[in-house]
């Protein structure tokens, strides 16, 4: 434990959260980090601040909890100019529940974070992390993740963008916070049949078939693009690779073969939501777009191959073989 703390700098502290003692020489991580969980106007500040000392006792007074907070709220009336005793009161009844609540949604964001952070690759120690204008826009969404699923997809937002600043618009942040559930199967189903991260090949195969309704559904959505051509040069190794997630085509071609594929690719949302979602490949689609391309000439054989996820040996999952 001696390479661990639970206790990040300049007093921010998550609760729950162990932060490897690695990540806190990233002052990118630690800064986003503190702005997602701790950063705070003045004002704001003096009223977490006295809320806090209420959690730290106890709140074994409900009433003395309330008093605490109603302190804090009257010094800040008095610099906004308010003088209603009651007006701060209710402001007392209704902020100290409010601020709490977002303080734990933002937390449970924070602590996916730091748990995909400790687990992951090393962080580049000079990445500045997430602009302020990012973090800005970011902190309005998780203090309002009340569920399991928004707070881990937010997390993992945000490991992702401290580790890669710029992986991640604020379009797709927007999206993500109001995605339901029907939808995010839809996208996951979709995204079964991408290739190179990018596209999705012969879409054509998804008319007067369900899927044509769920790939429709994307492209209105912003997800995927409208229909357009992937034009691929054979090398003169005579090797064409077309790789899928858990999947790869392998073609053997006469060097020089130009192959073009019919494709709907994804728009930037689409691609950055891409590694968010665990979506297998489908492998009746790889081996529809295998015998595809080995319609066109001088594409010679096709070897359809599976990666093993602890990283063995690829898997032969079937050959094709132009007739001679």
């Amino acid at each position: 434990m001696d390479d661990d703390i639970d206790i990040i700098p300049h007093g921010l502290v998550v609760t729950g959260v162990v932060l490897n003692k690695t990540l806190l020489g990233v002052p990118g991580a630690v800064k986003a980090l503190a702005h997602v969980v701790g950063k705070t106007g003045e004002a704001g500040g003096t009223i977490v601040q006295a809320w806090g000392e209420s959690v730290a006792q106890g709140i074994r007074d409900k009433a003395e909890g309330k008093s605490i907070m109603a302190r804090a709220l009257a010094n800040a009336a008095a610099d906004l100019g308010v003088s209603d005793p009651a007006m701060v009161q209710r402001a007392a009844d209704t902020f100290a529940a409010g601020i709490l609540k977002k303080q734990v949604n933002r937390e449970a964001v924070a602590r996916v974070a730091v748990e995909h952070l400790n687990e992951g690759d090393p962080i580049d120690p000079t990445s500045t992390g997430p602009t302020d204008d990012w973090l800005n826009f970011f902190d309005t969404i998780a203090e309002r993740a009340t569920s399991e699923a928004l707070r881990d997809v937010l997390g993992r937002i945000l490991n992702g963008e401290i580790r890669k600043p710029g992986s991640f618009s604020l379009s797709t942040i927007q999206f993500m916070s109001v995605l339901d559930k029907d939808v995010a199967v839809v996208i996951e189903n979709m995204f079964q049949h991408i290739a190179y991260e990018d596209f999705i090949p012969f879409p054509n195969r998804f008319d007067y078939t369900d899927d044509f309704r769920k790939k429709s559904l994307l492209s209105q959505y912003g997800i995927l693009t409208d229909s357009q051509n992937r034009r691929f040069i054979v090398p003169e190794s005579g090797i064409l690779s077309l790789p899928f997630k858990s999947l790869q085509i392998v073609f053997k071609c006469e060097p020089g073969t130009t192959v073009i594929i019919p494709v709907v690719a994804l728009t930037r949302i689409g691609q950055e939501i891409l590694p968010l979602l665990s979506s297998n490949t489908h492998q009746s689609g790889v081996i529809h777009a295998a015998e595809q391309i080995m319609k066109m000439e001088g594409v010679l054989s096709a070897d359809i191959v599976a990666f093993d996820s602890a990283g063995g040996s690829p898997t032969l999952v079937k050959r094709l073989q132009k007739d001679k």
